[in-house]
């Protein structure tokens, strides 16, 4: 499954796997708080 986490001007994607899950980041440091809210836990 692929979570699309968003952003303000780029998107963070969030694959999850067999083992766990990859994140791909394309946004900025400050965009940071914003994939810390929207992550599933």
């Amino acid at each position: 499954m692929i979570f699309n986490l968003g952003g303000k001007v780029v998107n963070t994607y969030l694959l999850s796997s067999a083992d766990g899950y990859i994140l791909i980041d394309t946004g900025y440091e400050s965009d940071f708080p914003h994939f810390q809210k929207s992550s599933p836990n």
